[in-house]
């Protein structure tokens, strides 16, 4: 985590707020990280699929 402390203040960030900030977004990408290889594992679709604009519906 030093390393991304050190980064984090070598492109601006304040040192006051650089440890909880950064922590936080690395966890929040982290966690996208697997629920998206997960959900993308898994082949089930994200959300269902809209009908188009110009495609009639089939009855």
């Amino acid at each position: 985590m030093a390393a991304f402390g050190f980064l984090a203040v070598h492109m601006g960030m304040q040192a006051e707020a650089r440890p909880i900030n950064l922590s936080i977004g690395v966890g929040f990408l982290g966690e996208a990280l697997v629920v998206g290889a997960r959900g993308l594992s898994t082949g089930v679709p994200f959300a269902p699929e809209k009908p188009r604009r110009f495609e009639r519906p089939r009855i």
